[in-house]
């Protein structure tokens, strides 16, 4: 049987087995998705991760990488619920195949546990940042994979609005600074929307690996459906291209959390964690405590996403906007 993806939130898989007690019973686990990357899959950034998702939850599962010789590619396992994810000690070589596999699962010696994929040279070449400053990148967060927690990608593409935007204002090598905020609508224009307040990115963008970057921030705050979600602790990596037209292998790591999607995802009955207890039935993720700056409680997820590309817009240089100037300001008033 080959791995397979799950559908929505709404589904719950039914892993067992059945037969008569004469018969053997089939292996009940199944690897649901091979999200990082795709079997078969080209072109891949040279810094993916690997990431496979098997439910029941098989605390023994791994992965194991070899490049085209047979050769072990040193990295290091991390789990979140029922998803095991491979991360290489150092990038991968561009133009190169490779192939992995999942053992000491329960449906190893039945079920499809090899996979390939081969990477490409997109990221790879240095770039003279100083030359970008003029340049606003449309962040769709909804167009990316979410292998943590699966899902997630459906309820943003389904309620997001709008995009985020980003732009470097200057450098210093080997650093750079950005400022963030949200657009008008959620299309290709990357046009700022004046009357929601800029995201600040505290801290300098990393670019000793140029072209590759990471950005932290301490908070990522996104509109969804009108409910704020704040993802904290929020990691951004990627390349810029050659041609600076496009920021490619963009990846987001932090940590969501879920209590403003409960009136999105859920029944609307008031529980803080219905969005959390559905994403942790659904697709196996453990719930975690929320920590300072959210509000505390055991409403928390782990995210994970990648295979973002940021596409280099038209639009004017982006401008901080705070929420005082907003409220000052006669355009940006509500209608009664």
């Amino acid at each position: 049987m080959t791995a397979r993806k799950t559908g929505g939130l709404s589904g719950l898989l039914a892993l067992v087995g059945c037969g008569s007690p004469t018969e053997q019973v089939p292996c009940a686990s199944e690897i649901l998705s091979t999200i990082a990357p795709i079997d078969g899959a080209t072109n891949v950034w040279i810094r993916t991760q690997i990431d496979a998702q098997i439910l029941p939850v098989d605390a023994d599962a791994t992965i194991v990488v070899t490049d085209a010789s047979g050769a072990v590619v040193p990295g290091t396992l991390s789990r979140s619920g029922a998803h095991i994810t491979w991360t290489a000690s150092a990038p991968l070589t561009a133009g190169a195949a490779y192939n992995w596999h999942v053992g000491g699962w329960e449906c190893e010696a039945e079920k499809t546990s090899d996979f390939s994929f081969t990477t490409g040279s997109l990221g790879t070449a240095p770039v003279d940042i100083t030359t970008v400053t003029d340049k606003v990148y449309r962040w769709p967060l909804a167009e990316a994979t979410f292998a943590r927690p699966n899902g997630m990608g459906e309820v943003l593409s389904d309620n997001l609005e709008r995009d985020l935007l980003i732009q470097v204002t200057g450098s210093d090598a080997p650093t750079f600074n950005v400022i963030g905020a949200v657009s008008t609508t959620r299309d290709e224009t990357g046009v700022q929307d004046m009357c929601s307040a800029h995201i600040p990115f505290l801290e300098s963008a990393n670019y000793s690996g140029n072209p590759y970057y990471e950005l932290s921030a301490d908070e990522l705050p996104i509109d969804v459906s009108g409910s704020v979600v704040t993802i904290t602790d929020m990691t951004m990596t990627g390349a810029f291209d050659e041609s600076l037209n496009a920021i490619v292998g963009v990846t987001l790591a932090g940590i969501i959390d879920t209590r403003p999607l409960s009136g999105v995802v859920g029944e609307g009955t008031g529980n803080p964690g219905e969005a959390c207890e559905l994403f942790g039935n659904t697709y196996g993720m453990e719930c975690i405590e929320c920590v300072a700056p959210m509000e505390p409680g055991p409403y928390c997820l782990d995210l994970y996403a990648f295979g973002y590309t940021l596409t280099a817009t038209e639009a004017p240089d982006l401008v901080e906007r705070t929420s005082e100037e907003i409220a000052a300001d006669p355009a940006c008033a509500t209608t009664p």
